[in-house]
């Protein structure tokens, strides 16, 4: 297995444990508290799969893994749970997208069949993934190829608002970042509909009555009925 794994768990014991058992089949990575699990899945990650014990002091592992969905959404989540912290491990699970729980002491063997189940899980969304991101853009690149040879000028403003719509998605450390590019590039696809007199006038040029007219003839064919208002793009 390749993918790498990390276990969150507060005694120190149960996580030497856990390295004996599973270093040789695993790509292992350990934290003895969520902070410090929340650190190492910023600075090492990303991670396929992290498990975390249930109890633990400042940020139990409901409260970990939640955060770990934050920061990594395509991150597998599993608890480890004692007996006394099984109603909270269920509500937890229930609610909280965590993909299964173990129950405390779990055998060798079925800790490491758990984490190859998480393994294959995580492939399989990262597969989905990508094969949603690669044929969604390629759809999209279609789309925007007729629309810049039907209006060279919205693609050009597409584009544009693409750059600034990524630029503001990563600064907001925004999750997949690619829907919100394939959105902006989109964005001006119903120009193609529009009569060409209308989509070519350009930005800041005088809006005429006549030009209102046909505005308004357009609206009242595809429903419109509020009170029509013109809004000239910067």
């Amino acid at each position: 297995m390749s993918e790498r794994v990390l276990f969150v768990d507060d005694e120190p014991q149960v996580l030497e444990g856990i390295q004996r058992s599973l270093r040789k089949q695993v790509d292992l990575c350990t934290a003895p508290g969520g902070a410090q699990g929340l650190v190492l899945l910023r600075e090492a990650g990303p991670f396929a799969l992290v498990v975390a014990d249930m109890r633990m002091p400042v940020m139990n592992g409901a409260q970990f893994l939640a955060k770990v969905r934050e920061q990594s959404p395509d991150t597998v989540r599993m608890i480890l749970s004692g007996q006394a912290d099984l109603p909270a491990t269920i509500a937890a699970v229930n609610e909280g997208h965590i993909y299964r729980f173990l129950s405390k002491p779990c055998p060798a063997e079925q800790l490491l069949g758990a984490v190859a189940d998480g393994l294959k899980q995580h492939r399989m969304i990262t597969a989905e993934r990508v094969l949603l991101e690669q044929t969604l853009s390629g759809a999209v690149k279609m789309l925007i190829e007729i629309l810049g040879m039907v209006s060279p000028a919205a693609s050009s403003r597409a584009a544009r608002l693409q750059r600034y719509v990524l630029e503001l998605a990563e600064a907001l450390a925004a999750p997949v970042q690619w829907q919100w590019g394939l959105a902006a590039q989109l964005s001006q696809i119903g120009c193609v509909t529009l009569p060409k007199g209308i989509r070519l006038v350009p930005s800041g040029q005088e809006v005429t009555d006549t030009l209102i007219v046909r505005l308004k003839s357009i609206a009242e064919g595809v429903g419109v009925v509020e009170p029509f208002r013109v809004r000239v793009s910067i």
